[in-house]
């Protein structure tokens, strides 16, 4: 089901409007295109659906894979949609006629261009930097692959791997995130962040694919969500622990350049004893056996954690249990 709610004019509290079921199974992603005002649906019964805000009802359902749809990330400017999936690949969904069908009160049909292989294990996360055309897919190979996503209007983009991020801690990848920062020296660097299943966030250099910095928190619980706050100097991230944490990034550099200045621009990272113990730690943690994981957030970022304060032991099912939120903006001829 997807529930519809809105919030009052102080933002204190929301009111529910309504309740719809668009799906046959759970579902792993929302995403708003406030252009055509829809909201775009993914589910593990294996389909896309997308909802119109305008006309009140269900315009699109289309099958696009053999597996669960884990995650989905939209592009309204070429109106595609790259959807992971647990049968290790990527796919990219058409959703450009769906406009026209839903203006002649039909039913559209999503459009599958492209499947995306590479990776060896299930995709569970997917972030689009339509700035480069580049795609990114994180797995549960402990991987994160870039992607050169081709062209619109082509029955076969030819989309292509342009880096591997390999060389972290062995963890299966569960969220991504993408920012532009500045290295020590003041010139642009894209930096992508992911969040694993047993509490790392790692930070890489796009340029050359290498890992540059390692932060450990959440225990051994999964990083569901990164999240780069306005000022892109800070960092949110969302754990199946029940906690947020904010990373302040130190501004001694200028501008979040203190993601690679706290190790050194040349920097390389390889996995080490160090985050052994890290894990071990954390794992005894998990047990009992510590009432906290006791590894501090090093240096390179001071955490602020909001939360429940209990320490929640993951269990198999934890993968599963995700709230799913998207906003819509505020309109006068809708509530």
């Amino acid at each position: 089901d997807i529930e519809f709610c809105y919030m009052d004019e102080s933002f204190s509290g929301f009111t529910r409007d309504k309740r719809v079921n668009l799906h046959k199974g759970r579902i792993t992603r929302l995403l708003v295109d406030h252009r055509h005002d829809w909201v775009i649906s993914v589910s593990r019964d294996k389909h896309v659906g997308i909802w119109s805000m305008e006309k009140q009802k269900q315009i699109a359902y289309t099958k696009c894979s053999d597996g669960w749809l884990a995650d989905a990330v939209y592009d309204p400017e070429t109106e595609r949609l790259f959807v992971a999936t647990y049968m290790q690949d990527i796919v990219i969904v058409d959703c450009a006629g769906v406009a026209g069908a839903a203006a002649a009160d039909r039913m559209g049909r999503l459009k599958v261009i492209e499947r995306l292989k590479g990776h060896k294990g299930s995709v569970r996360s997917v972030l689009y930097d339509p700035s480069t055309s580049y795609m990114l897919s994180g797995s549960f190979d402990f991987s994160t692959a870039i992607w050169q996503v081709g062209e619109r209007g082509k029955e076969q983009t030819h989309s292509r791997v342009v880096t591997w991020l390999r060389g972290g801690p062995p963890c299966k990848i569960k969220s991504l995130a993408l920012c532009n920062v500045q290295d020590e020296s003041g010139k642009p660097m894209k930096v992508v962040v992911n969040g694993t299943d047993r509490g790392f966030v790692v930070f890489w250099r796009v340029a050359d694919g290498q890992p540059i910095h390692v932060c450990h928190a959440h225990g051994i619980s999964s990083v569901l969500r990164i999240q780069w706050l306005q000022d892109e100097t800070t960092l949110l991230t969302g754990g199946h622990d029940g906690n947020l944490h904010f990373w302040k990034l130190p501004e001694s550099q200028g501008h979040a350049g203190a993601v690679a200045s706290t190790v050194g621009e040349d920097a390389k990272y390889d996995y080490s004893a160090q985050d052994e113990e890290m894990i071990r730690r954390a794992e005894a943690a998990a047990r009992g056996d510590q009432a906290r994981d006791a590894a501090e957030p090093s240096a390179a970022a001071a955490a602020v954690v909001f939360g429940s304060g209990e320490h929640h032991t993951p269990t198999p099912q934890d993968d599963d249990d995700d709230l799913i939120i998207e906003t819509l903006p505020r309109r006068a001829d809708r509530r």
